[in-house]
């Protein structure tokens, strides 16, 4: 992979359908400065693209922090989550809440693996390959929460 500014990319909405038009958001320096939803899209040359999953196909949820070290925490709750999902093939991800009281809390979201990788083979498709996908829950909490530079 490039080396890539996390400051600078695109954000891209995962499809659920071809033709679809898609929600985007470009970042330059940490800001966002253009957005829009079309069908067609294109990114900069060097830029990070981020594949957002939607909410109702990758629901945030709340867990227990086990008393472990973050990254094994993170593994867990993930594991945790992923028993819970309907399907055979899922794919989940789980992370500390930052502000939490005490850092008891993680969050995390899980998606149907081949809802994942059909959104991803239609961005490919439409010329876009993200370097990430992210439910989309997990980056507006973020942004609601964090400030514009953590954001």
């Amino acid at each position: 992979m490039a080396d890539l500014n996390p400051l600078n990319g695109l954000l891209v909405e995962l499809p659920d359908g071809a033709d679809q038009p898609l929600h985007w958001w470009r970042v330059a320096n940490g800001a966002v400065v253009e957005s829009g939803v079309d069908a067609d899209i294109t990114s900069a040359e060097g830029d990070l693209i981020v594949a957002l999953i939607p909410v109702n196909h990758a629901p945030l949820h709340t867990l227990s922090r086990p008393d472990l070290p973050v990254k094994q925490a993170e593994a867990v709750a993930a594991r945790h989550l992923a028993a819970r999902a309907f399907g055979a093939s899922v794919h989940a991800v789980a992370s500390l809440f930052a502000d939490a009281p005490d850092d008891t809390a993680m969050q995390g979201a899980v998606v149907a693996g081949d809802r994942l990788t059909q959104g991803l083979a239609l961005l490919k498709a439409g010329g876009l390959t993200p370097d990430y996908a992210t439910p989309a829950a997990i980056v507006a909490r973020h942004i609601w929460w964090a400030t514009d530079a953590e954001a």
